[in-house]
């Protein structure tokens, strides 16, 4: 069981890295977006 649980934590980790990459993008792309439309 132990092995197992090792197993499943090493890709929620991974995953939680991912999501938080995602979501800086995200914010970037925000910004990036607000930032055109006050050019326009």
């Amino acid at each position: 069981m132990r092995v197992i649980m090792t197993d499943l934590e090493s890709p929620i980790k991974l995953n939680k890295k991912l999501l938080l990459c995602l979501l800086i993008s995200f914010m970037l792309f925000l910004t990036a977006c607000s930032n055109n439309k006050n050019k326009i």
